[in-house]
């Protein structure tokens, strides 16, 4: 059965969400290994990802679950951050 339009929208809100902070974290280990210097470019893309992390964390609040796909889309990211996974 197709997801409603909003459950869709929560399910890949919360996919995208995983996906910023990994790559965040990722940004964060390099610029560590790199003794803290980093390149303009790498601080745009880092801006990008924290505005991207951010839409998608707007999406989760303001968008209703209209089904239990929606429902575990915004549990499941809530579990992860209560087990230390950030948020």
């Amino acid at each position: 059965m197709p997801l409603d339009p909003a459950d869709e929208l929560l399910v890949a809100a919360a996919n995208g969400l995983f996906s910023a902070d990994d790559a965040i974290q990722q940004m964060h280990r390099a610029h560590t290994a790199a003794g803290g210097k980093t390149m303009s470019m790498s601080e745009r893309n880092y801006q990008a990802l924290v505005d991207a992390r951010n839409d998608h964390i707007a999406t989760l609040i303001e968008v209703p679950a209209s089904s239990n796909a929606g429902i575990q889309a915004k549990a499941g990211r809530l579990a992860v951050a209560a087990d230390g996974g950030g948020l």
